[in-house]
């Protein structure tokens, strides 16, 4: 689940066939981002999809184009038990230049609102937040979600001279300190890229109609190691996003203070090999609950360091395994590491 899909990058094209492209507007007084990636001929739903700022949680689409005029069909909850999804609203409009003007309705009939979309172009967008590689990124390659999360963040509190700043609609929150361009850049990136899989999470969750959103994404991220050139945070998240049953996964990100660069574990220790972080990982595990943990261990077509997750703290490299199973969970075990075993350290390593 750390990996979840986020939606690919659009191309813009000019035939029927092609993409239309990411439109910002207003239905009724509702402001809304919307991507018509390409059109479909049996009105599957497809990568078309649209949000309402004000919540940033995707509604899939499908539509059809003939000349100017373009029907889309919403597509909402998905009913437990239901064959297919049924559209549940349509808009209909005509596309003149940028700009897609027309009337969105529910299917009933019960509901009619206008509605007026402008092609957006990102690069005439200034940043709501501070320029970072990622976002940077984000809006060369994704104008969809650069829109969806090119937002201002909120401070949620302070604490000693570090800032924490909260994404107001998916409520993940990291820390900034109080200088370092580049440090609070990094962390501002990996908030973005947190973010975008909360949102995708609840989107997803949002489909079912018989669960509730408060279900979908925590996440609680602290720091657990700081000095004048490392800093190291770690993210517990929980999360459900509609599958057969709720998930967690712990995760770490350890920051050269002075450059912002993500540091691996042998940034610190250059001499450390996968399979000798393995043997301490199972030198110092516990076993904890059953079913026994042992096979769980050693099943492992090869040992790498993508096995892990590891943070610093003051006693040492803190290591939470991968490659568990949810069946297994109570063998997903934290192992501290004294920093003493993981052979000679580099110039940044702590001691």
């Amino acid at each position: 689940m750390r990996f979840l899909a986020l939606s690919s990058v659009l191309l813009v094209g000019t035939s029927l066939a092609a993409p239309l492209g990411v439109f910002s507007g207003r239905v009724g007084s509702f402001d809304v981002v919307m991507k018509l990636d390409e059109p479909t001929s049996d009105w599957s739903v497809s990568n078309s999809t649209y949000f309402y700022t004000s919540k940033g949680l995707d509604v899939p689409l499908a539509y059809r184009r003939s000349g100017s005029n373009v029907t889309v069909n919403e597509y909402a909850a998905f009913e437990l038990g239901a064959d297919e999804r049924k559209a549940t609203a349509t808009f209909r409009g005509t596309l003149s230049g940028d700009s897609f003007r027309g009337t969105w309705s529910t299917t009933d009939g019960k509901r009619t609102l206008p509605f007026t979309l402008k092609r957006v172009n990102v690069a005439t967008l200034p940043l709501a937040l501070p320029s970072s590689p990622g976002l940077l990124a984000l809006r060369a390659k994704d104008p969809y979600n650069f829109v969806k999360v090119n937002r201002a963040f909120v401070v949620a509190k302070r604490a000693g001279d570090v800032t924490w700043l909260r994404e107001p609609r998916s409520g993940v929150t990291y820390p900034r300190l109080p200088s370092g361009a580049a440090v609070n850049a990094a962390l501002q990136d990996r908030q973005l890229q947190d973010v975008q899989y909360a949102l995708s999470c609840l989107s997803d969750l949002s489909q079912r109609s018989d669960i509730d959103l408060q279900e979908g994404w925590e996440q609680d991220v602290t720091i657990t190691y700081r000095s004048a050139t490392l800093l190291s945070v770690r993210s517990d998240v929980g999360y459900y996003c509609g599958g057969a049953h709720p998930d967690a996964y712990i995760d770490g990100l350890t920051l050269n203070v002075r450059t912002g660069r993500a540091l691996k574990l042998t940034d610190l220790w250059p001499t450390l090999t996968a399979k000798s972080l393995d043997a301490e990982y199972r030198r110092g595990f516990k076993q904890e609950g059953e079913p026994p943990c042992e096979e769980t261990l050693s099943n492992r077509a090869a040992v790498t360091f993508e096995d892990y997750r590891a943070f610093l703290t003051k006693d040492g490299v803190t290591l939470w395994p991968t490659y568990v199973p949810h069946v297994a969970a109570p063998c997903a075990v934290e192992v501290t590491i004294p920093f003493a075993r993981l052979g000679r350290g580099g110039s940044l390593a702590p001691r």
